[in-house]
């Protein structure tokens, strides 16, 4: 109100008269807010990632395209938000242009992904401003783009131990079920009786004049669960690989070879999300598990676990089945953990994947000492084998193989 006032005097003293004097104040005024005006930015935002999933290392392609929809030019800086441990190894995810009506930028690029994890790309931050305003205005626009990050799992494997093809299993005894009639032949036999038609030996029973049917090896499985514990799993190797990378390698490397042989498995993953799923089977059962098991966010305590187990394993699992518990060992919780499993009749192996560290790494250093420790204690409830990182996951189950070898000797 003020500057109008005096505006308006001044020009008035100058021009000597009223006319030119408003217009001049009107043309000052405009000038003033236009030079303060904010920048508007108004954009739409499409984005493609592929692929959607994959096993680490993992090249991700990228490519973000930003519609301007203002209805003024300005100069932009657009950027495409990236998430943490990636890299860019081709093509860039920040562009400079000056953004007219309907102008389009694209962003192409490939990320390179090292870390097992569940990953969000974007949104897209955008830096704008005109020439004729000092102002610089920052906006955030369009959604996040998401994919996933799976550990790399031993294909290799020949045999595990929950592999079974007689009712006295490595770890106890267990009620087996069928899986079907199997595809390897055993031998022929005569019956009077035929229940499925596509087991008759017709040449055999021209042959012989009497019925002869196929025998074939019975398929036989068992019920698994997994209790996988990303407790304090946040740990960094001196490789740059996290601990919790390790783990989700080992379940996955499990889960896989269990349910490529027809078994049922579970799960029950503690974690940020508390994620858990019932007995099941298939490539699907086994695509779902490995997401949960990449994308679980490391937790610092395991107060929990103990009360979430006990109440979970009854209710996801039948009777007698066969558990399997992949920890750190980093929390003496696990020990309350292990009592409560083994106290209601489980037969249970534990596996975790052993620390290693530099001499100069004193906290890592520590962190193994612990590990060590803890799963001393927790060899006292039940069989557990410790993973050198550093080796394929096929090298655990030769330790394994050899304790059976021992323990029938």
């Amino acid at each position: 109100m003020y500057f109008l006032i005096v505006s308006l005097v001044l020009m008035l003293v100058l021009f000597k008269s009223v006319e030119l004097g408003l217009l001049t104040v009107a043309a000052l005024c405009y000038a003033l807010l236009t030079f303060l005006e904010e920048v508007e930015v108004r954009a739409e935002v499409s984005r493609k990632v592929r692929p959607v999933r994959g096993t680490i290392p993992l090249e991700v392609e990228v490519t973000t395209e930003i519609t301007y929809l203002g209805r003024r030019p300005v100069v932009a800086l657009v950027e495409d938000a990236l998430p943490p441990r990636t890299r860019v190894i081709r093509g860039a995810n920040v562009a400079a242009a000056e953004l007219r009506k309907g102008t389009k930028v694209v962003l192409s690029y490939v990320l390179k992904v090292e870390n097992v994890g569940a990953y969000e790309i974007g949104p897209v931050k955008v830096y704008a401003f005109r020439s004729n305003s000092p102002s610089l205005t920052e906006r955030i626009i369009g959604g996040v783009g998401r994919f996933i990050a799976w550990p790399k799992y031993d294909m290799k494997m020949k045999q595990l131990p929950m592999y079974y093809s007689k009712k006295t299993s490595l770890f106890g005894e267990f009620p087996l079920r069928k899986a079907g009639y199997g595809t390897e032949f055993h031998s022929l036999r005569q019956t009077m009786r035929v229940r499925d038609l596509k087991r008759v030996n017709w040449k055999a029973t021209a042959k012989f004049g009497k019925i002869v049917v196929n025998e074939y090896v019975d398929e036989r499985t068992i019920d698994t669960v997994l209790i996988v514990d990303y407790t304090k799993a946040d740990v960094e190797l001196p490789d740059g690989s996290l601990l919790k990378d390790h783990v989700a390698t080992l379940a996955s490397t499990i889960s896989y070879h269990l349910v490529m042989r027809g078994n049922r498995i579970g799960a029950i993953i503690y974690e940020r999300k508390r994620s858990w799923l019932r007995i099941g089977y298939g490539k699907r059962y086994f695509k779902l598990l490995t997401d949960l098991l990449s994308s679980a966010e490391p937790l610092y305590s395991a107060k929990q676990l103990s009360y979430i187990v006990s109440y979970l394993l009854t209710y996801i699992s039948p009777k007698r089945s066969q558990v399997i518990v992949i920890s750190p060992m980093l929390d003496e919780e696990i020990l309350s953990t292990m009592h409560e499993i083994v106290g209601r009749g489980y037969s249970v192996l534990v596996l975790y994947p052993k620390l290693y560290a530099e001499e100069d790494d004193v906290a890592l250093r520590y962190s193994a000492l612990k590990q060590q420790l803890i799963s001393a204690k927790v060899a006292r409830y039940c069989p557990t084998f410790p993973w050198d990182v550093r080796h394929p996951v096929r090298a655990v189950f030769r330790r394994v193989y050899a304790w059976k070898r021992i323990l029938r000797a």
